[in-house]
């Protein structure tokens, strides 16, 4: 059981470097079509 813990926590923290860059992106672009 605690295996599978520890492979959500790594599969989240792999998510996280993934989707934080794709978040900023979308966030930027989102203000720049605003102005």
């Amino acid at each position: 059981m605690e295996r599978l813990y520890r492979y959500f926590d790594d599969a989240g923290k792999e998510l996280e470097t993934v989707l934080l860059p794709i978040v900023a992106k979308v966030r930027e672009e989102a203000t720049y079509t605003k102005i």
